[in-house]
């Protein structure tokens, strides 16, 4: 799968490409046009004389939000975050009135997303329906899980911009990782 970024202007920025492993595992790699081709030894940005195009984030400023273009053109509907860019535009199709985004990166970039664009909207957050165990194989509770921990990490940034938005508690006794595409394809 490949997933287009766009600046909140709709100036393309870059792409995300999904590999769906035989294993049931994916890998997630950014593609961008930069000048930024990577870091040097002290972390400062490397750069090259001309922009191309390269498998990697260094050429994003922060982790971008998936259908940021949308944000500006609907500045009054609902906004509903959600867990990967597959799920957003399953999302999308079924909830026609709101502005559906997501972002790079997974659960673990979600602190990383300038969300300053969210300030002062209306705005749900749908985390996966994680079911995590720690080493000794006990289920972690709700609150432990990745997506609902991004949800709470995204909340604060969002606390800041002041929006305050309110987090879905996704339903119990469904696969690991059930999000809103599931839901699509179970009708």
């Amino acid at each position: 799968y490949v997933y287009t970024y766009y600046a909140p202007t709709g100036e393309l920025i870059g792409y995300t490409c999904r590999f769906d492993l035989s294993d049931g595992s994916k890998v997630v790699l950014p593609f961008t046009w930069s000048n930024v081709i990577g870091k040097n030894s002290d972390g400062s940005p490397k750069q090259s004389s001309k922009p191309s195009w390269h498998w990697n984030a260094h050429g994003w400023n922060g982790w971008p939000i998936y259908g940021a273009e949308k944000l500006l053109k609907n500045n009054s509907s609902t906004v509903l975050i959600c867990e990967g860019e597959k799920t957003a535009l399953a999302a999308q199709s079924i909830l026609k009135n709101c502005v559906v985004i997501s972002w790079a990166g997974g659960t673990s970039k979600a602190n990383k997303v300038d969300w300053n664009l969210l300030q002062d909207r209306n705005v749900v957050i749908w985390p996966d329906a994680d079911s995590k165990a720690d080493r000794s194989g006990n289920l972690l509770p709700w609150y432990e899980q990745p997506g609902f921990k991004a949800a709470l990490d995204i909340s604060k940034k969002l606390y800041e911009v002041n929006t305050y938005p309110k987090i879905v508690i996704p339903p119990q006794n469904v696969k690991d990782g059930w999000d809103l595409a599931d839901a699509k394809i179970e009708g």
